[in-house]
């Protein structure tokens, strides 16, 4: 006799889910002083969602039920600003934002609230001249995660940033590039409170009068430790995974554009 642990039904009586979206941007630039401002806030209201109820026996099947459920909603905000100093040479660029989810399930019948919590927020500080570009730059992401039925998975969690890239770009229209980001994780489960710096670099050299042949060479995660942790919570059950995804690796590319207006910032691409 074969035991399934983990069984799916099906539901017939599935009604179709509707997305009720509601949101208001702004942005205002000021060309003298080069002074910005842009805010974002959005809500989203889910009719119908699916869900799952969930049941669990003695013997340790688990069995999921697909149904619609109401009370499934999201709201977002966001605002930066932009404070060039020095008759802009220096930039501050602070921004804030957060994302509220609220999701319903059901565990053996009885239903479950599932709300997450993320405020964020950081600054970039920039310096640009003619022949050099430097970015410094910190933020904080926080989570608070909570659930109706199993308050053991409601644990805060957060991650810190700080990055600094450089630019120099010499005579002879030779450019080196460079950039790292160091990232930290704290409130997880063992071994996935964990810290990493992602270091990448590239040299380029620009010919022809139009500068439309670029030939480079790049190195990515020279530190080779590209790891992204996340926390995912469903259905009453929390849990921490780590993924290593694509590690250190060397470029070298020849670009020839099409577009002979070399003023246009698109030397990146």
């Amino acid at each position: 006799m074969l035991f399934r642990s983990y069984i799916v039904n099906g539901n017939p009586n599935l009604l179709p889910t509707y997305s009720h979206n509601f949101n208001v941007d702004f942005y205002t630039w000021e060309l003298i002083t080069g002074r910005n401002l842009w805010t974002s806030v959005g809500y989203t209201a889910t009719q119908h969602g699916f869900s799952n109820d969930v049941s669990y026996d003695s013997y340790g099947k688990t069995t999921s039920t697909p149904l619609n459920t109401d009370g499934n909603f999201n709201a977002y905000g966001y605002m930066g600003m932009g404070f060039p100093i020095l008759d802009k040479v220096v930039e501050f660029q602070p921004n804030l934002n957060f994302q509220y989810n609220n999701s319903i399930s059901f565990i053996n019948k009885v239903k479950n609230t599932t709300r997450d919590f993320s405020p964020n927020g950081g600054i970039d500080i920039g310096i640009e001249t003619d022949t050099i570009e430097i970015h410094l730059g910190g933020n904080i992401n926080y989570n608070s995660v909570s659930s109706t039925l199993n308050t053991k998975s409601d644990q805060n969690y957060y991650t810190t940033a700080y990055s600094a890239s450089v630019e120099f770009t010499f005579p002879g229209k030779f450019r080196i590039e460079s950039d790292a980001t160091y990232n930290k994780t704290y409130g997880r489960e063992d071994k996935y409170n964990i810290k990493y710096l992602i270091w990448n670099a590239s040299l380029s050299e620009t010919f022809l009068k139009s500068e439309n042949l670029v030939l480079s060479a790049s190195v990515n995660d020279m530190l080779n430790e590209n790891i992204t942790t996340y926390r995912n919570t469903q259905d009453n059950v929390t849990s921490d995974v780590k993924t290593h995804v694509i590690g250190r690796y060397f470029l070298f590319k020849l670009q020839f554009k099409f577009n002979s207006n070399k003023d246009k910032n698109d030397d990146g691409e």
